[in-house]
Parts: structure tokens; C-alpha cells; sequence
């Protein structure tokens, strides 16, 4: 039986997204000699932005157009690390449970998110971004109480906690270029309001990556290396009880990220200067999906 359940769940990691640059140096007579814009201001929604772009398009380095609007789906499945569990009865001060009386199989969170995100190239090597969205998801305790736990006569299992809430942010990717190699840094920090809290969540995300652009006519595909670091620590608390007439037992689980760093793998397609489709990977214990089409002006 499960009462009044609440947890905090690191969500918004789910909306950590790149802003994948097209500044690789270009190629060309055009390039070389800076007497050809690489980029016509009537294609753009602003003409002076980003600040400096007029100097970077002059030395040869192709811009992409400097506002951009995107629609992003990502999927993660996380494995955690429980540090201590503490139980109280009848509205008893916690107490911890020894390591002996707690059987821990998988712990593991799964989430879902979809959001909105509005970016700004303010110079050539610096995007700034605001993400808005919903996220989702379970959080898979597999923590068994043993009999002896707090005077337990029976094993009691921890139940599984799903949650939902909105998710908002913001975030800098700084990029730079040489001929077709490009690189990344990307940091972010978002705040997930979830439906099982009284309080917020605020995440911070890192992540880095180095790639190759290459043109095919009308359309440029990039691809790309990078690892990104996400160290989250959670607790969740929530009661149960052994039977419908049995006192409540509640229950406070703290747990962590087990392994913070994982590996990107993606590739980003521009459909000429104003469509961007995005999709990248990422491997290791950490496993995430991200999906994102991108509309510039």
C-alpha cells in the first residue's frame, strides 16, 4: 500500500541540448579574398547580429542565421547509486537502515522529455539559448526491506515512483571552427517543477564535442565525437505499509548518479540556411536518445 508519495527526480538533464555551429572556415576564392558575403542580410531577421559576424564572414568563416526555433524530443535511461535509506514509524525521527537489512538490486531512472528552445548567436563563437518543455518519467528503486528493519517481520519492497512536471531553462554553447573541424562546449541549467515535489529540481548539465562539416550541394551534414558529464543526487521519500490495517512505515532514499560521464555520438543535417535536423546518441551506462528540428531566421 503506497501513501503520499514524493521524490526528487534530476529531470531536467532530459532538455540538455547542442546548438550545432556551422563555423568551419570556408573554402574558395570567395572566401579567401572576403569580397563575397557568405551570408546575404536579406536572408536574415537581423542584420546586426551576431555582433562581429560582418568581420568573421570577411576572414572567411561561414554563420549560420542568428535566431533559431526548435522542437526537441530525448529519452534517458540512468543508472543510480543508493548512498543510505532512513525509515521512521509513526511519525518517528528517521533512523538509517544498516547495509545487512537492505537487499539493492537495479536502481534506475527512465526519462521522457519534449521541449521548446528559442537560441541567439551573439558573436560568432558564443549562442545563448531558453529552453521550455515537459518532462516525464519513473524512478526504479529495487530496495527490499529485510525482517529486523525497524522491527519489520516480513520483507517490504519499495515501490516504483513515476512523476511528470514542467521544465525550463537556459543555456551558452561556445563553438569554433578551423576549415571543416568545428568544436563545442555546451552548459545548461534547468529547473524541473515535478508533481510528486513541494519543491523544484535544478540541474546542471556539461558537455563537449569536436566534428567534421562537409557540404553535398545545397546541403551541409555534420558529425560529431563528444562526452558530456551529468552528477545529480536525489532523495526520495514516500511511506508504505505491510498491510491495509498495518501502521505506515515512511521512507527517505538518497541516491546519486553512478556514472556521471558517457559518450555523443550525432549528426546534424542543414536543409539550406533556415531547416536544421539534429540526432545524437549517447553510450555507455548512461543511454539517451536526442531528436531536434531547428528553424533559423
Amino acid at each position: 500500500m503506497l501513501h503520499s508519495v514524493r521524490t526528487r527526480i534530476a529531470a531536467g538533464v532530459v532538455v540538455g541540448l547542442c546548438v550545432m555551429p556551422n563555423v568551419a572556415r570556408a573554402q574558395g576564392a570567395e572566401a579567401e579574398t572576403g569580397t563575397e558575403p557568405l551570408r546575404g542580410p536579406a536572408t536574415a531577421w537581423s542584420s546586426f547580429l551576431p555582433i562581429l559576424g560582418a568581420e568573421a564572414e570577411r576572414r572567411g568563416y561561414e554563420l549560420p542565421l542568428p535566431f533559431g526555433i526548435s522542437v526537441n524530443g530525448f529519452a534517458l535511461n540512468e543508472p543510480y547509486r543508493v548512498e543510505e535509506l532512513r525509515l521512521s514509524l509513526n511519525d518517528g525521527a528517521p533512523r538509517s537502515v544498516s547495509s545487512q537489512l537492505l537487499r539493492v538490486s537495479a536502481v534506475e531512472v527512465a526519462a521522457r522529455s519534449t521541449t521548446l528552445r528559442a537560441d541567439v548567436w551573439l558573436f560568432p563563437f558564443l549562442n545563448v539559448y531558453g529552453i521550455g518543455g515537459y518532462s516525464r518519467g519513473k524512478a526504479v528503486l529495487g530496495l527490499t526491506l529485510l525482517p529486523g528493519a525497524q522491527g519489520l517481520t516480513k520483507e517490504i519492497r519499495i515501490p516504483t515512483l513515476r512523476y511528470e512536471g514542467p521544465t525550463y531553462g537556459g543555456g551558452v554553447v561556445l563553438a569554433g571552427g578551423y576549415k571543416n573541424f568545428f568544436a563545442t562546449l555546451d552548459a545548461n541549467r534547468t529547473t524541473t517543477r515535478v508533481d510528486l515535489l513541494d519543491s523544484h529540481v535544478n540541474t546542471v548539465v556539461v558537455g563537449s564535442r569536436l566534428g567534421w562539416r562537409q557540404k553535398f550541394g545545397d546541403v551541409h551534414g555534420s558529425w560529431w565525437l563528444g562526452a558530456m558529464y551529468q552528477k545529480s543526487s536525489q532523495t526520495m521519500t514516500g511511506s508504505v505499509s505491510a498491510a491495509a490495517d498495518a501502521p505506515s512505515i515512511r521512507f527517505e532514499v538518497d541516491q546519486t548518479t553512478d556514472k556521471p560521464w558517457n559518450l555523443l555520438i550525432g549528426t546534424q543535417w542543414e536543409l539550406g540556411p533556415h531547416w536544421w535536423c539534429l540526432l545524437e546518441g549517447g553510450l555507455g551506462d548512461r543511454k539517451q536518445v536526442l531528436g531536434s528540428v531547428n528553424y533559423r531566421f
